[in-house]
């Protein structure tokens, strides 16, 4: 479809800009595609009035035409001011002097001192049958023997039914669907272990991941690309196995739920570690460009 914004929003935002004294600035950091496309008309409409510093969590992907993507990618990078970008991005625009990479800001220490639920394996998230199906660990984790586990899943998506078959034959499997952000964070919080699936798309880094390293707990990861981006963070984090979806080998699932079960990471080491991601972090280094744009 066309791209298109929230009308009432530029409204607004130009209502504000023609209202502030002459001298003032405004800074815009825009994320999704439509509101970096309301972003570039203003700041085209307001050149010396508007600092545009978009914060770009993935390419200008979704839903949009090509043609209406590649107008506003070029748009963009020629009237922002600076690019804030995730490293996976790092060559998804031409202009070098612009671009400032950046981290999701989401390591918050979550990690919960009550006493584990004793191989307790939970999935919260997205599921889907064509990009990030369950099915395969669910048949790895029934074939382990000689271990007891609980297999959870919270999740949305068009792999709920499926689910339920597998929890209505198997005691082992619950399927709850899905629960509100707050909830399932305790939920993860309180697990033995998390599970995490990658992409089929590796251009894609969801901030789910850092979500599970806040916990501390450790981390069961499956992907379908070696190149999967969720591979490189995970080689930092101790308590982490990555295993192929397609090709998961039984023994040293059963191995590493094991050896970790009662394991967690300190938030000191997280911190050390993972400095990158932590929101006060993000913030300085977007305040400090903000006040070099804003003089």
């Amino acid at each position: 479809k066309s791209l298109s914004f929230n009308s009432k929003m530029y409204l607004f935002l130009e209502e504000k800009i023609k209202q502030m004294p002459q001298a003032e600035k405004i800074g815009l950091i825009p994320i999704t595609i439509e509101e970096i496309a309301l972003a570039v008309d203003l700041k085209k409409k307001f050149p010396d009035r508007v600092i545009l510093t978009p914060y770009l969590l993935e390419e200008l992907l979704v839903y949009y035409k090509a043609s209406s993507r590649n107008k506003l990618k070029e748009e963009l990078e020629a009237v922002a001011d600076s690019l804030f970008i995730l490293p996976k991005l790092k060559g998804y625009f031409s202009s070098n002097e612009k671009v400032i990479i950046l981290e999701h800001p989401m390591v918050k220490n979550k990690i919960s001192f009550e006493p584990k639920r004793q191989n307790r394996i939970l999935y919260a998230g997205g599921l889907n049958q064509r990009t990030r199906n369950p099915q395969p660990i669910i048949e790895a984790f029934q074939e382990m023997k000689g271990i007891d586990f609980q297999l959870v899943f919270y999740s949305y998506g068009n792999c709920e039914r499926m689910l339920k078959r597998f929890s209505e034959n198997d005691s082992r499997i619950e399927a709850h669907g899905a629960i509100d952000a707050t909830s399932v964070m305790q939920e993860m919080a309180l697990a033995s272990i998390l599970i995490t699936i990658g992409n089929k798309n590796t251009n894609l880094v969801p901030s789910k991941i850092f979500d599970c390293i806040s916990t501390g707990n450790p981390i069961l990861h499956f992907y379908y690309d070696e190149k999967d981006p969720y591979i490189t963070y995970l080689k930092d984090y101790d308590l982490s196995l990555c295993l192929p979806i397609h090709h998961i080998d039984a023994e040293r699932l059963k191995h590493f739920i094991q050896s970790v079960s009662q394991k967690q990471v300190s938030f000191e080491i997280i911190k050390e570690k993972f400095h990158f991601a932590l929101p006060e972090v993000i913030f300085r280094q977007m305040n400090d460009q903000l006040e070099v744009l804003l003089q």
